[in-house]
């Protein structure tokens, strides 16, 4: 396109106020004219998706949607609006998994799915309700049944090995981060460290360790055991890095094996990785070789449990 606004004659002492009046006058045309502004932005990876009740597929308002790629990695979370909607930007094509939990239904985390480059993938994810327990007329006790989080809770308790963290005692430290309650737990050492998370965004995650046996800790969220290799800390990765202070029920460490509880002692094996590596005679009077031999190996751990809200 041609600025056709630069004919005519500059009178003495205005030429160059004019010809930068010309300029902006033509640039602005420029930048209305299609085609000629701001190219626009390469197309965006995006899940967008609606959760509802299971029974009644009635919008579930409040809930918590957490997305991880790879099943490690949370590259995003959101909380539904009105009608149940949610909407999260992904950082690149690949295969995703979400984690859906909300007050009054139990947690689900979906199968994984493949998200293509540039693509908008649309789900409709529903819970199901947690059965609530209305006491009868033979009913002597005013509260509900007992969930199995807090009866496994309270079994281990009684056992009287280990370290116990209660709701109540999380409400008096009144943490900012799910690491600080480990303030409370004699036997372990707690630092912080900066974790890079998929999405690139920085955050200080807590690094536990135990001043007891080997030092390592596998992790179990309500039952559900957390990736378990000394290489990565778990408090890097999904679903640990996304857990809040308020959906905490409870805690117990047990700092090394002699504490773990016997139904739990499967799971306090720690895989370590292990390189041995050997030098090896050439063939016919050729150059040595490099051979580099893994060994599984596995550490065996003490373990925290921890237990939230929603399993309660």
């Amino acid at each position: 396109m041609r600025c056709g606004c630069a004919r005519g004659r500059a009178t003495p002492g205005t030429g160059r106020g004019l010809r930068f009046t010309l300029l902006v006058v033509c640039l602005l045309m420029a930048a209305a004219v299609p085609g000629l502004g701001p190219r626009t932005a390469a197309a965006q990876t995006l899940l967008r998706g609606r959760v509802v009740d299971d029974s009644t597929r009635a919008a579930v308002v409040g809930a918590d949607v957490q997305v991880a790629l790879g099943d490690s990695v949370l590259v995003g979370r959101a909380s539904t609006r009105a009608g149940g909607v949610f909407a999260i930007r992904l950082p690149r094509a690949g295969r995703y998994r979400l984690q859906v939990s909300s007050l009054g239904y139990h947690s689900r985390i979906s199968q994984a799915f493949d998200v293509p480059e540039g693509d908008t993938v649309d789900v409709v994810f529903s819970l199901a309700p947690e059965a609530i327990g209305l006491p009868g007329l033979d009913v002597v006790t005013e509260g509900g049944p007992v969930r199995a989080g807090r009866a496994e809770f309270e079994a281990h308790l009684a056992r009287g090995k280990g370290v116990f963290v209660t709701r109540a005692q999380i409400d008096s430290l009144g943490p900012l981060e799910v690491g600080e309650i480990f303030k409370l737990v004699d036997g372990v050492r707690l630092n912080w460290e900066q974790a890079t998370l998929d999405d690139g965004t920085r955050k200080m995650v807590p690094r536990i360790e135990s001043r007891r046996g080997a030092g390592c800790l596998a992790y179990l969220l309500d039952g559900m055991p957390i990736v378990r290799s000394q290489s990565v800390n778990p408090w890097r990765v999904f679903p640990l890095v996304g857990l809040k202070v308020e959906d905490v029920e409870a805690i117990e460490v047990y700092r090394h094996m002699s504490e773990v509880p016997p139904e739990l002692r499967n799971q306090a094996f720690v895989a370590r990785d292990k390189r041995r590596v050997r030098i090896v005679p050439g063939i016919r009077g050729g150059t040595a070789g490099r051979v580099v031999t893994e060994i599984p190996r596995e550490d065996a751990c003490g373990v925290v449990v921890i237990r939230t809200r929603a399993a309660w």
